[in-house]
């Protein structure tokens, strides 16, 4: 059975294959940015096999009720312990410089 390490590699190796054409193609309309991985500072093991990250565009935050007059969507619920939000099965919290949807 393959250690965890091994598995991050090969996970690497498989997502490497297909990475520099995902960049050769426009975004998709959900994506506004994406940023590579050295330019984020996030720590080494948060989704350590991802090479960059992607930014939701304002159509895909409009549409998980994201208002830019408001705060937050009355849909979502703030935890009032750790900080994070929370709709059904998604949590969105910060790290570092950003803000990420969870499920």
């Amino acid at each position: 059975m393959a250690t965890v390490p091994e598995l991050i590699v090969e996970r690497q190796k498989e997502i490497s294959k297909g990475w520099e054409s995902f960049l050769g193609h426009p975004l998709h309309s959900s994506i506004a940015e994406v940023i590579a991985r050295k330019s984020t500072k996030l720590n080494a093991d948060f989704v350590p096999w991802a090479p960059g990250i992607l930014i939701a565009s304002d159509r895909l935050l409009r549409s998980a009720g994201h208002n830019p007059n408001s705060r937050r969507s009355p849909k979502w619920r703030k935890h009032r312990r750790w900080g994070y939000f929370m709709n059904g099965p998604f949590i969105v919290c910060k790290r570092r410089d950003f803000w990420f949807v969870e499920k």
